[in-house]
């Protein structure tokens, strides 16, 4: 399977009929695609607004493959940084999981199970974490904020 030479960290989806690559969106701006199995259909998803980065990278598809977990980031205010989820089918439903208060997550990947996630971050001062948090509890909390 071939993807555009700015595409880095492929994961699969587990049905194993499409895989996630993040890549570069028309501005400049790392944005997610999805491909089929067989290299056909590159898909790269509309970013939600002017600022936010979101690269689904690696383990990030969600058990059952309708959502795809990402690290996302935002140059111009880093308190919007954090790891979301996305429809798998077109980026769209952009939902908050995490808040590393102006620091960075890296997204590990789902459990076994899909019950869990579990992420790494580091706030401003530099304080590393390693966090797992059930994915009922991580979208109570992100309904409870504003979205992207």
């Amino acid at each position: 399977m071939l993807v555009p030479e700015h595409s880095c960290c492929p994961g699969w989806s587990h049905d194993g009929t499409r895989v996630s690559v993040p890549a570069s969106a028309p501005d400049g701006r790392i944005t997610t695609a999805t491909v089929n199995a067989d290299g056909a259909g590159f898909n790269p998803f509309a970013l939600p607004d002017a600022t936010l980065n979101i690269g689904c990278a690696g383990g990030g598809w969600a058990p059952g493959d309708a959502t795809i977990a990402c690290q996302a980031w935002d140059e111009t205010d880093a308190l919007r940084n954090g790891i979301y989820t996305v429809s798998s089918a077109d980026g769209s439903g952009v939902t908050r999981l995490t808040d590393p208060q102006g620091g960075e997550d890296d997204l590990g990947g789902y459990s076994p199970d899909g019950s869990q996630l579990v992420s790494c971050g580091s706030t401003p001062r530099g304080i590393r974490s390693a966090s797992s948090s059930s994915r009922r509890a991580a979208a109570n909390r992100a309904a409870s904020r504003p979205r992207a």
